[in-house]
Parts: structure tokens; C-alpha cells; sequence
């Protein structure tokens, strides 16, 4: 629905982000970050590089963010999907 529509929050985004990139076989992640360790204000994607190492942050609900690109928050917690 979301790629149908061209629509939806953060979660829906990244999820649909994460399944597009994990079926051309790329390992990703969600991470959600917030004010404190109990409430969790937004979601985007980590995809990994697996030539550099490293994860790349996309946030797919920032139209004018560049891959690398985060909203830094004090609290994150990261979750690794289709592994």
C-alpha cells in the first residue's frame, strides 16, 4: 500500500524500504531513536556495506536527506530483520 500510494509515516516507509533492499540481498536494520529509552519518536533504516564494513543510515521520510544522513536522538535502539 505504501509504494501504491506513494504514502505513510516512518514505520511504514522503512518497512517498505527495508523489503525492497533485502530482496536485492542486502542486510538491513531498523533503528528508532527518541528523547528517552521508553519512548521512540522515529524510525528509518540502516542498510549494510558489507565492502566498507559499516552501516549506511537512509531515512526515507526526509524527502532532502542523503544516504548517511541520521536524526541524531539520545536514545536508539537497532533491530536487525530479515537475517
Amino acid at each position: 500500500w505504501t509504494l501504491a500510494t506513494g504514502s505513510g509515516d516512518c514505520d511504514d516507509k522503512v518497512t517498505a524500504l527495508c523489503s525492497l533492499l533485502a530482496s536485492a540481498g542486502f542486510v538491513t536494520r531498523f533503528v528508532a531513536g527518541g528523547m528517552s529509552e521508553t519512548v521512540m519518536d522515529h524510525v528509518w533504516c540502516e542498510v549494510f556495506l558489507d565492502w566498507r564494513g559499516e552501516w549506511l543510515p537512509l531515512d526515507p521520510t526526509n524527502e532532502r536527506a542523503d544516504p548517511g544522513w541520521f536524526q541524531p536522538f539520545p536514545w536508539r535502539l537497532e533491530w536487525e530483520i530479515f537475517v
